[in-house]
């Protein structure tokens, strides 16, 4: 992992309508994904300058995203953790056509590349209940 880096940053979980078992049309999953990402997206970047550190000029090829999420009552499977990244995941990229009223950070290529681990860790507080622990090693 040479001449890599490592972020790391909070988010808010992603709204429901954005769940694979929503029943939102896509229409609406567009505007929420483009909302949340919007919002988030100026909050991640805040925590990684921070915290000292810079957006690549030249994005990385190659990831691996950690996550913690925190509940209040009850933990979700492990499988639905993950599949609700894909916004996360989607703003860390490079913009793509169609995405310009997304907030883009750019920092990884694009994720195919990337590795999604299963959450490590799993913790229950009612103050950041829906918060989503990430850190991000890129290289």
């Amino acid at each position: 992992m040479d001449g890599g880096e490592r972020y790391e940053f909070v988010v808010d979980r992603p709204p429901d309508s954005l769940s694979a078992n929503s029943r939102a049309g896509w229409g609406a999953k567009h505007s929420a994904a483009a909302a949340y990402q919007l919002e988030q997206g100026a909050s991640v970047l805040a925590q990684i300058t921070a915290a000292g550190k810079r957006i690549p000029r030249v994005p990385y090829e190659f990831g691996r995203l950690s996550t913690s999420h925190i509940f209040s009552r009850h933990a979700a499977d492990g499988d639905n953790c993950v599949a609700v990244l894909k916004p996360i995941i989607d703003m860390l990229q490079v913009a793509t056509r169609g995405s310009r009223e997304r907030y883009r950070l750019g920092i990884i290529k694009n994720d195919r590349k990337l590795e999604t681990e299963q959450p490590t860790r799993v913790s229950y507080s009612r103050s950041g209940a829906g918060r989503i622990r990430c850190v991000l090693e890129v290289w």
